[in-house]
């Protein structure tokens, strides 16, 4: 490989896992412009790519894929200012870009540090609402539902589908 093919690479990998969007990029903040390579290289680099986002999730690295919800599997919560809506996965709860998330927590909230540097990663304020700017998936429903409301919640009883049906009673309940 040479130094182009490199560079090359290191764009589509950037290029791809912002598309995902599946974490922050807090160090490097800077994006590299595609370099001049020639159509057939870029090919023959494109297919290598492919094995490295293979191997990625194969070792359960998932940040070059795109989550994407069923329509009937999305599920909703409001409370202390939040309207939030999302979708439960193998990977977590995945919260929608757009959804409002509560501007404050409670007295008690246990990781308001870690909420403001993510309500500043993940959030614009419009006219004084916190809007959510792309999805973000959580290990848990649970922790979805702490980060849009602000408070301690059970995320498998507060996040509920369009027919009212907790995300507990649709997937847990099915599998009794």
């Amino acid at each position: 490989m040479t130094k182009v093919d490199v560079q090359y690479l290191e764009y589509k990998a950037i290029a791809e896992a912002k598309k995902a969007n599946a974490f922050v990029l807090s160090d490097n903040k800077q994006i590299p412009k595609a370099p001049n390579l020639p159509e057939h290289q870029q090919d023959s680099i494109d297919e290598f790519f492919e094995d490295v986002k293979f191997l990625a999730s194969f070792i359960g690295c998932n940040i070059f894929e795109v989550s994407q919800p069923k329509e009937e599997h999305l599920f909703y919560t409001k409370g202390r200012g939040c309207n939030a809506k999302g979708f439960y996965s193998s990977d977590g709860f995945t919260v929608l870009k757009g959804s409002i998330v509560a501007p404050t927590m409670v007295p008690s909230f246990n990781w308001k540090e870690k909420r403001e540097k993510m309500l500043q990663d993940y959030t614009a304020n419009e006219n004084g609402i916190l809007v959510l700017t792309s999805d973000k998936t959580f290990s848990s429903p649970s922790t979805a539902a702490d980060f849009c409301i602000g408070s301690s919640n059970n995320g498998w009883l507060v996040w509920k589908d369009k027919d009212g049906n907790t995300l507990d009673s649709v997937y847990r309940k099915q599998l009794e």
